[in-house]
């Protein structure tokens, strides 16, 4: 797949779609969240999108994993509110 990938799109595919390096070019509102026991992917990973991210927040949880966090309620009324306050602005 990754061969496919780089083949059809170039080897620095990986370069062009990391998002640590895209979230320079964003300018709207983000809300990431994070669990710091994710074992799928290191949340040091959002912490880089959000330190590029200038208008962006990280919120980090701890035991949710991977997939358990978007079903966490303070998680889902987070994001709620933080998507009403975007559609109010």
């Amino acid at each position: 797949m990754r061969q496919l990938f780089e083949h059809r799109l170039g080897q620095n595919v990986w370069q062009r779609a990391s998002m640590d390096l895209r979230a320079t070019e964003l300018s709207v509102p983000g809300l990431l969240f994070h669990d710091i026991k994710d074992r799928k992917v290191d949340y040091k990973e959002s912490e880089a999108i959000a330190a590029t991210w200038k208008n962006a927040e990280l919120v980090l949880t701890s035991g949710l994993g991977h997939t358990r966090i978007l079903r966490n309620p303070e998680v889902v009324q987070r994001a709620i509110a933080f998507a009403i306050q975007d559609v109010l602005r």
